[in-house]
């Protein structure tokens, strides 16, 4: 058997999956690398994997890779997904997706279309039990058991042997996935740096979008620019230097409630992360990380603190500053929490037990059902490919400033 991983915004999860699938006997490897780390966006991403899929599995059901049988395309993403099932018209591989791809934050003509895919897929994994509810209410077939496989990478970065983190005066806190998409969260971070004179905030995964761009201005309005660090996407060697060098670790709040925090767990760091669904089947209150209620300030720009910010964001940004203030104020504490989160991936989330029964889930849509009536090739690569910012809402902007680069 081989499969094809496809992942857009996360390449070196597509690829510890992939290892993790060929450890558990299942041979699979990566679509979307191409010459190295650089994450694909939507229309484009859709494209390659159709192509991808075309070129080595063939179009019809004895399609090889590699001379393999192609059993499954896993599709993490939206944009991976419409190029899997666009392929799979054409009489391609099964495709098994992981994930809502972002349902909950969609409305309208996305929301409907993101359903569609959901529909279409031949199997649906879920990566909690909030998710597996939220997929079935959708219509989807749903893997009976949530899967974390995100936990694959998080056991890649712990593999990173230690290494002394360098002295950087004061508490750092780290940021992974981005700038925080809520603007309480950017809020409760731009008040640490304000109350907590030695403190530091690195944010990995940093893009030239709305959340960035707010985040900058507003940093340099409060004094603080100089103490926090825009950082892009990491390698795992990168993201294990950048955790041992934390005190705290903070969810940014993205349509992932599972990554981050086992991230944090990987590297025996405390984890802060908001208290939505399925975030609980992860992050255990008080023994692996800190929980702080959600609010309804979700937005990706402004509301930094200024007049006339919403009541609710206020208040979750006070709790989050409360809460981030006082884990870096206890050292004592954030060693406990950190050492309870990576006894919980060791146990709870263990890398054979995910890619064992990721494996299992991608078996389960083999061999190829009858494939669809055949479409033209061309009319499906133009449903995918008129529009960016119709696969990818958060595509960038030219409105943030560049990401600083590792050797700042």
């Amino acid at each position: 058997m081989d499969l094809l991983v496809a992942h857009s915004a996360h390449p070196h999860l597509a690829a510890a999956l992939a290892d993790g699938l060929t450890a558990a006997g299942a041979p699979a490897r990566p679509l979307g690398l191409g010459g190295g780390p650089t994450p694909r966006e939507g229309a484009d991403h859709a494209g390659e994997v159709l192509r991808a899929v075309a070129d080595h599995a063939g179009t019809g059901q004895e399609g090889r890779a590699g001379g393999a049988p192609v059993a499954a395309v896993v599709a993490l993403d939206a944009a991976g997904a419409a190029g899997a099932l666009a392929a799979r018209s054409a009489g391609g591989p099964p495709v098994l997706l992981v994930g809502t791809l972002g349902l909950a934050a969609a409305t309208g003509t996305r929301h409907a279309e993101l359903t569609a895919l959901l529909r279409a897929a031949d199997l649906v994994a879920a990566r909690t039990g909030a998710e597996a509810h939220q997929l079935a209410v959708a219509g989807a077939r749903v893997h009976p058991a949530p899967l974390p496989v995100q936990a694959l990478l998080a056991h890649r970065v712990r593999a990173v042997p230690s290494a002394v983190p360098p002295e950087r005066p004061g508490p750092v806190v780290v940021v992974v996935g981005g700038p925080p998409r809520c603007a309480a969260l950017r809020r409760a971070v731009l008040r640490l740096l304000a109350d907590e004179p030695g403190a530091r905030a690195d944010v990995v995964g940093t893009r030239q979008d709305a959340a960035a761009a707010a985040l900058h201005a507003a940093a340099v309005r409060h004094g603080v620019r100089e103490r926090l660090r825009l950082l892009p996407e990491a390698s795992p060697a990168q993201l294990a230097a950048v955790l041992d060098a934390a005190h705290v670790v903070v969810d940014p709040g993205g349509q992932d409630v599972t990554l981050v925090p086992l991230l944090a767990m990987s590297r025996s760091r405390a984890v802060l992360a908001l208290d939505r669904p399925g975030a609980d089947d992860v992050v255990v209150d008080a023994v692996t990380g800190v929980l702080v209620a959600d609010g309804a300030d979700q937005g990706a720009g402004g509301g930094d603190g200024g007049p006339g910010a919403p009541v609710a964001g206020t208040a979750l940004a006070d709790a989050a500053a409360g809460e981030l203030l006082a884990l870096v104020r206890d050292p004592f504490r954030c060693e406990a929490l950190g050492v309870g989160g990576l006894d919980r991936l060791e146990s709870r989330f263990r890398a054979e037990d995910v890619a064992a029964q990721l494996s299992a889930a991608a078996r389960s849509v083999a061999p190829f059902a009858e494939p669809p009536a055949p479409q033209d090739r061309s009319t499906v690569s133009a449903r995918w490919s008129d529009s960016g910012s119709r696969l990818d809402p958060a595509a960038p902007t030219r409105s943030a400033p560049p990401a600083s680069t590792w050797s700042n």
